[in-house]
């Protein structure tokens, strides 16, 4: 996690726009069902925040910046679901630890 985390210094004041990204690259190979493959992806995308979080870096800095990338595959309803579900999952993630930081003292 110290690479993501000095990754997301460096690209949040150099080029914007480099930061990493948590994606599902190692569970498509897995054949995981849509729901696995959310689950993973945004684990990884949880657990780059709370690096980033307790290495000194605001929210603000690094947050905006983070994409996601999934594997698309044949059931078009369930592929659009998924890209739903996953979207307002995130934001109800990123709204929690918005709402702890600025809570915290």
């Amino acid at each position: 996690m110290r690479i993501v985390t000095d990754i997301s210094r460096v690209s949040a004041t150099i080029f914007p726009s480099g930061t990493p990204s948590p994606s599902p690259a190692t569970t498509s190979a897995k054949r995981l069902h849509a729901v696995q493959e959310v689950a993973f992806t945004l684990a990884d995308g949880i657990a780059y925040v709370r690096a980033a979080l307790d290495a000194g870096l605001s929210v603000d800095e690094f947050a905006p910046q983070l994409s996601f990338f999934f594997n698309a595959h044949n059931d078009l309803l369930e592929e659009i679901a998924k890209y739903r579900a996953a979207r307002r999952l995130w934001a109800g993630i990123m709204a929690d630890v918005s709402l702890q930081k600025i809570r915290a003292p």
